[in-house]
Protein backbone atom coordinates (compact mmCIF):
# COMPACT_ATOMS: atom_id res chain seq x y z
CA UNK A 1 0.00 0.00 0.00
CA UNK A 2 1.08 3.26 -0.56
CA UNK A 3 0.62 6.09 1.92
CA UNK A 4 -0.02 8.48 -1.40
CA UNK A 5 -2.80 6.18 -2.08
CA UNK A 6 -4.58 6.51 1.21
CA UNK A 7 -4.01 10.27 1.62
CA UNK A 8 -6.28 10.39 -1.84
CA UNK A 9 -9.24 8.13 -0.14
CA UNK A 10 -8.93 10.43 3.25
CA UNK A 11 -8.70 13.88 0.77
CA UNK A 12 -11.90 12.16 -0.92
CA UNK A 13 -13.95 10.89 1.98
CA UNK A 14 -12.72 14.73 3.71
CA UNK A 15 -14.39 15.97 0.94
CA UNK A 16 -17.60 14.31 1.06
CA UNK A 17 -18.66 14.86 4.90
CA UNK A 18 -17.12 18.80 3.70
CA UNK A 19 -19.78 18.78 1.13
CA UNK A 20 -22.69 17.32 2.88
CA UNK A 21 -22.26 19.45 6.09
CA UNK A 22 -22.10 22.54 4.49
CA UNK A 23 -25.28 21.87 2.24
CA UNK A 24 -28.21 23.69 3.89
CA UNK A 25 -30.31 21.39 2.69
CA UNK A 26 -28.94 18.09 3.81
CA UNK A 27 -26.31 19.32 6.47
CA UNK A 28 -27.10 19.65 10.64
CA UNK A 29 -28.39 23.32 10.02
CA UNK A 30 -31.23 22.35 7.64
CA UNK A 31 -34.75 23.20 8.21
CA UNK A 32 -36.62 21.16 10.47
CA UNK A 33 -40.30 23.11 11.72
CA UNK A 34 -39.89 23.57 14.87
CA UNK A 35 -41.17 25.56 17.54
CA UNK A 36 -38.83 27.78 19.37
CA UNK A 37 -38.98 29.42 22.85
CA UNK A 38 -36.20 30.43 25.65
CA UNK A 39 -35.67 26.68 26.32
CA UNK A 40 -34.49 25.56 22.71
CA UNK A 41 -31.45 24.44 22.11
CA UNK A 42 -28.79 26.84 20.42
CA UNK A 43 -29.19 24.11 17.07
CA UNK A 44 -32.60 24.54 17.01
CA UNK A 45 -32.16 28.26 17.15
CA UNK A 46 -29.81 28.21 14.60
CA UNK A 47 -32.24 26.45 12.35
CA UNK A 48 -35.44 28.59 12.47
CA UNK A 49 -33.41 31.22 12.13
CA UNK A 50 -32.74 30.27 8.87
CA UNK A 51 -35.79 29.44 7.74
CA UNK A 52 -36.88 32.33 5.19
CA UNK A 53 -33.53 31.82 3.19
CA UNK A 54 -33.18 28.44 2.98
CA UNK A 55 -35.24 27.67 0.18
CA UNK A 56 -33.18 29.76 -1.81
CA UNK A 57 -29.73 28.85 -0.50
CA UNK A 58 -30.74 25.46 -1.02
CA UNK A 59 -31.59 25.92 -4.72
CA UNK A 60 -28.40 27.72 -5.49
CA UNK A 61 -26.31 25.59 -3.53
CA UNK A 62 -27.54 21.97 -4.78
CA UNK A 63 -24.97 22.46 -8.41
CA UNK A 64 -22.14 23.23 -6.25
CA UNK A 65 -22.90 20.30 -3.48
CA UNK A 66 -23.42 18.05 -6.44
CA UNK A 67 -20.27 18.85 -8.47
CA UNK A 68 -18.34 18.62 -4.96
CA UNK A 69 -20.05 15.14 -4.16
CA UNK A 70 -18.70 14.03 -7.62
CA UNK A 71 -15.58 15.25 -7.56
CA UNK A 72 -15.28 13.76 -4.36
CA UNK A 73 -16.44 10.58 -5.10
CA UNK A 74 -13.68 10.89 -8.01
CA UNK A 75 -11.28 11.31 -5.73
CA UNK A 76 -11.91 8.32 -3.31
CA UNK A 77 -12.77 6.21 -5.92
CA UNK A 78 -9.34 6.41 -7.42
CA UNK A 79 -7.58 6.38 -3.89
CA UNK A 80 -9.23 3.46 -3.23
CA UNK A 81 -8.22 1.75 -6.74
CA UNK A 82 -4.57 3.04 -6.29
CA UNK A 83 -4.57 1.08 -2.72
CA UNK A 84 -5.78 -2.11 -4.36
CA UNK A 85 -3.69 -1.93 -6.94
CA UNK A 86 -0.64 -4.42 -6.87
CA UNK A 87 2.73 -2.67 -6.84
CA UNK A 88 4.49 -3.98 -10.14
Amino acid sequence: MNRSSLLLVLAGACGLVFFVATDPKWGPLAYSPARVDEHTPTVERARASVVPESIDAARDASAGTVVGLIGSGVVTAVGVWLVTRRAA
